[in-house]
């Protein structure tokens, strides 16, 4: 019976995954109906960024992983256990492929602190491989035990931010402190609207130069900036008027599933964090940019980790009409990618531009 019991708890379990994750991808991948202007005006960096290098993928399917050294690292979401490489300050050489030893089908792979992380999506299994060599890597280490979760963010040795789920299946933050111990949650910092599963649905970060937490709604206009032991330092607002999420969702009793029973409006598509900076890339049309340049170019709207405040805007444009899909911020660097196609560019501008407009 009690076998019975946690096959039936682990197939919601997987299925509140699954749907999840499947939300997060079409958000990724699938066009996105742009959203009408709110009563809110951007201040435009006027200096821009500075295109640099490009790669074309062999798939639109590839994710930013992450940096580490001379080397920037993006994934492919159908194709586990390969890492792919690139001198990201020279793109005369070609891309080159690491291959990870792992068995699992489905994984997901991020390089932080020059370790790769990659994680088995059917166990809720972590293993972390050290670089020993440019494109190679060293024998794994299981560092996170089957404890699940929808993100997992690794900082300071084996400690894990996670989002998970409570007892009445809504998600909530939490700490694994170690591969043995047990998630600690911190219950009232996701705040329910709704249903407390897709109304709180965002994006978890971890900032090493600031030591934070961040934690950044999909459906509304908020973040959260938390210390490492998930206490809330302040809760910030984005520029647009999106209080309340604005989702439908319906439950399927005989399976004990929810799902979104009509398209949602999205306010923030993606976002990361470097240094004392967390850029946004949202998906609403402010009352000072015109239609046609709101759909040739994606916005991103920067604010200051330190106190939240609102610090400029720019534009990155469209690459052979191809939306942002994914992008990630390192110091001066901005790593993108649109359709199949791998950029970076130079931040110098708009870091310099930034720190002008931090209050005295």
């Amino acid at each position: 019976m009690q076998v019975a019991l946690m096959k039936r708890r682990v197939a919601v379990l997987l299925s509140l995954f699954v749907a999840s994750n499947a939300l997060v991808l079409s958000l990724h991948l699938s066009a996105q109906k742009e959203i009408e202007h709110d009563e809110f005006t951007r201040n435009f960096i006027t200096s821009g960024i500075e295109k640099r290098f490009q790669w074309e993928l062999s798939s639109p399917k590839h994710y930013i992983a992450g940096l580490h050294d001379d080397y920037l690292y993006v994934a492919d979401i159908f194709q586990t256990g390969k890492l792919f490489s690139v001198k990201w300050e020279d793109n005369s050489d070609s891309i080159h492929t690491i291959h990870i030893p792992v068995t699992f089908k489905d994984s997901h792979i991020s390089v932080d602190y020059g370790q790769v992380y990659i994680t088995d999506l059917n166990h809720f299994d972590i293993f972390e491989f050290p670089f020993n060599a440019v494109n190679s890597v060293s024998k794994g280490t299981q560092v996170f035990d089957s404890t699940f979760f929808v993100e997992a963010v690794p900082f300071g040795g084996e400690v894990f931010a996670i989002r998970t789920l409570n007892q009445s299946k809504e998600y909530v933050l939490a700490l694994k402190h170690s591969i043995d111990a047990f998630p600690v949650q911190s219950p009232g910092i996701l705040e329910k609207q709704l249903d407390g599963l897709f109304c709180v649905d965002g994006m978890l970060h971890y900032n090493s130069a600031l030591k934070q937490l961040i934690y950044v709604y999909y459906y509304r206009n908020e973040f959260i900036c938390m210390d490492t032991a998930l206490q809330v330092v302040y809760k910030g607002r984005t520029i647009d008027g999106v209080e309340r999420v604005q989702i439908r969702v319906a439950e399927n009793k005989s399976r004990q599933t929810m799902t979104l029973a009509s398209p949602p409006r999205i306010v923030n598509k993606k976002s990361h964090s470097s240094g004392e900076w967390l850029f946004i890339h949202s998906a609403i049309r402010a009352t000072n940019e015109s239609r046609s340049t709101f759909q040739k170019n994606d916005v991103l709207d920067v604010y200051s980790l330190r106190d939240g405040h609102y610090s400029g805007s720019f534009y990155i444009p469209r690459i052979n009409g191809e939306k942002l899909r994914d992008f990630k911020v390192y110091e001066n660097l901005l790593v993108t990618i649109h359709g199949r196609i791998l950029t970076t560019f130079d931040l110098h501008n708009i870091n310099s531009a930034l720190q002008l407009s931090r209050p005295l």
